[in-house]
């Protein structure tokens, strides 16, 4: 598994989208600008540059799985899609989702997150954000309300929460479900494996959990 970080947002400007540009497909492209915020732009090419790059990482490493290597050489740079909207790399061969390989990207205002897996995964950043009880009542359980209130730090603790929750429904490739109060229930039982990230001083965590292999 590859994990690729970027937080130096202060690189997000039209110089550096206009420098992007070249290096990503022409599908990625098309999907960049159809954000009109200079944001989108950025976090739409930022986020393929990465997980490239995380490719590349895989090629390199020794220590990775010769078969997840053989898949990865496979790509052909594009995306297709489930019924819900959850990407895979397609393979050059047949057009179709290349098996035994996950990602999964996310952003917010503080920076950019991407995994590249050979098992499936997900992966969710947000910042650090005060709740309202009525969304709390939206999102949360009961045990999760009473965690994040009793925290020192109540916008990190829901913040932690929510990315859990979101990296399940990517990982799952269900999207957003209306019992968002249950996703997480019985997870730290099955079969799966949570990492949580802080980005000490910097307002954000970010989470991925990934099936065990």
């Amino acid at each position: 598994m590859k994990i690729s970080l970027f937080d130096d947002m202060s690189q997000c400007t039209e110089a550096e989208v206009k420098r992007l540009l070249p290096l990503v497909s022409e599908q990625r492209r098309e999907q960049a600008l159809r954000f009109k915020h200079l944001f989108g732009q950025f976090a739409c090419l930022k986020s393929y540059v990465m997980l490239k790059q995380c490719v590349s990482d895989v090629m390199a490493d020794d220590a990775e799985n010769e078969i997840f290597k053989s898949d990865l050489m496979g790509w052909n740079g594009l995306f297709v899609y489930n019924e819900h909207g959850k990407p895979f790399m397609q393979d050059i061969n047949t057009g179709m989702e290349i098996k035994g390989v996950d990602f999964s990207i996310s952003h917010c205002q503080k920076g950019i997150v991407v995994v590249l897996a050979s098992q499936a995964v997900g992966i969710d950043i947000e910042c650090y954000r005060h709740a309202e009880d009525s969304l709390l009542k939206k999102t949360m359980n009961d045990l999760e309300i009473m965690g994040i209130k009793a925290s020192n730090n109540p916008a990190r603790e829901f913040a932690f929460y929510w990315t859990a929750k979101e990296a399940f429904l990517k990982l799952k490739g269900t999207g957003i479900v209306d019992e968002l109060p249950q996703v997480l229930s019985g997870l730290y039982q099955a079969p799966y494996t949570i990492k949580e990230h802080d980005g000490v001083d910097k307002g954000y965590v970010y989470t991925v959990i990934s099936s065990r292999m």
